[in-house]
């Protein structure tokens, strides 16, 4: 792989994902769309990541199922002998009373949150050292870092706050290793499910894939950055 940066997003083939993996698309750079379910969404990602210069590959996985991420895994180190930026994305929500939960409910949401997060890190971290110096990124929420009540969402900030705990491990290990890590708070966005008033919003404005475009860039760039939690949501739950 001649690409001059090799990066994976992770549920990459519609929403936040997909406007991250076309940000991030530049002349040179190879990118990895991750899906689950959606094969006509990955491919047209891919197809607008190509279009940006760039080149791309799909790979699909159930990222609670940690047998379809080992085999996820095998392929990315098959076709690659490095990775240079990790953005793990995926997180499905569900809203519900604490004690309404379904026992799956529960587990999709911790599965998908944290515990995916760790499991493609782990096995992708090889490829992570192999390289110049690996660039990992955990997407979190804007209110992981507030250890409070959440009744109608609690699985979901349990398993987000656990990826800033598990982000800032990750971080400390293998700053040896050249690999930063660190997690974007993301704020409420254009595309979230559930929405305040914009006006509510300091900024004014809900977030756009852009920003943490923006965020992800820099963090590539800065190899001192490491174990952080950054806040990009406009200053929603501050």
């Amino acid at each position: 792989m001649d690409a001059e940066l090799v990066v994976l997003v992770t549920a990459s083939s519609s929403g936040l994902g997909a406007d991250m993996a076309t940000g991030l698309a530049r002349p040179g750079r190879h990118l990895i769309v991750h899906y689950h379910t959606d094969a006509t969404g990955a491919a047209a990602v891919a197809e607008k990541i190509k279009r940006s210069g760039a080149t791309a590959t799909l790979v699909q996985a159930d990222l609670t199922d940690p047998g379809a991420i080992t085999k996820m895994t095998e392929k990315v180190r098959d076709a690659n002998d490095r990775l240079d930026v990790l953005v793990n994305n995926f997180g499905p929500y569900v809203r519900n009373r604490w004690d309404a939960y379904t026992d799956d409910e529960w587990r999709l949401q911790i599965e998908g949150t944290v515990t995916a997060a760790h499991h493609v890190t782990r096995d992708l971290i090889d490829l992570l050292r192999a390289g110049d110096g690996g660039t990992i990124v955990n997407i979190a929420d804007s209110a992981a870092e507030l250890v409070a009540a959440h009744e109608p969402d609690l699985p979901y900030y349990v398993g987000k706050t656990g990826v800033v705990m598990l982000t800032r491990t990750i971080a400390r290990a293998e700053a040896s290793h050249g690999i930063t890590a660190n997690a974007l708070m993301a704020g409420v966005m254009e595309n979230s499910g559930i929405k305040p008033e914009v006006a509510h919003i300091p900024a004014g404005r809900f977030g756009t894939g852009e920003d943490l475009v923006g965020v992800i860039e820099f963090l590539i760039e800065a190899r001192y950055v490491t174990g952080s939690a950054i806040q990009v949501g406009g200053g929603w739950n501050l």
